[in-house]
């Protein structure tokens, strides 16, 4: 089956509530077109003349194409190919590089899990300004996985990726502020939060 690939994540929808949010499943990101020609990256993924001219470009060190040989390589099911070419432009500040080599850690996809690579990763892509990566990172700041628990830097990221529009962080930020964690404890915050995820598209039922 061909699938399009949307620049959004892809294993789990998007959260509905806190509880839900704190989920540690760490979502993959897909390009949203592939530079070749129209299609979707798994097509060309499979197309072994457009992967050997990636590869190609890749050497000579062209970012992008080190990113979409890593995706390529990933759909084919080669992950040792893939976690190196993220890791290669992960390492040259390529955010969905950075963020999709913290999901291989994270979920032990393709290498053993370690927690502390993938906060790494994560905080890198998070820090180029990605809001998925600043969401997730929040969440291992809740879990205490690669990173210590700790609810100001939980609230920080939230905050971070809530101001770009993230829907679940707007969510979850409402809650902390409900309740005083990693924040001062300020229902107006809240309550404006919990109504920008509304109007971000997350369905609820307006309730903490």
């Amino acid at each position: 089956m061909r699938t399009r690939w949307l620049l959004a994540l892809l294993f789990l929808p998007l959260v509905a509530s806190a509880q839900a949010a704190n989920d540690p499943e760490v979502q993959i990101i897909r390009l949203t077109q592939p530079p070749y020609s129209d299609g979707d990256l798994e097509f060309w993924a499979k197309n072994q003349s457009v992967f050997s001219d990636v590869l190609h470009l890749a050497r000579l060190g062209d970012v992008n194409a080190q990113y979409n040989l890593a995706m390529m390589a990933h759909i084919r099911g080669d992950m040792q190919t893939a976690t190196y070419w993220y890791a290669r432009a992960a390492s040259r500040n390529h955010e969905l590089a950075a963020y999709n080599l913290a999901s291989l850690y994270y979920a032990g996809d393709g290498v053993a899990v370690d927690y502390d690579q993938a906060a790494k990763w994560m905080e890198r892509a998070a820090r180029l300004g990605f809001a998925p990566a600043q969401f997730q990172l929040a969440k291992m700041y809740y879990q205490g996985r690669g990173v210590p628990k700790d609810h100001a830097k939980e609230a920080y990221w939230l905050k971070k990726a809530a101001e770009s529009g993230h829907a679940a962080a707007q969510h979850n930020l409402a809650v902390l502020y409900h309740k005083g964690e990693g924040v001062e404890k300020n229902d107006d915050l809240a309550r404006k939060w919990l109504q920008k995820s509304k109007e971000s598209g997350l369905e609820d039922d307006g309730r903490f």
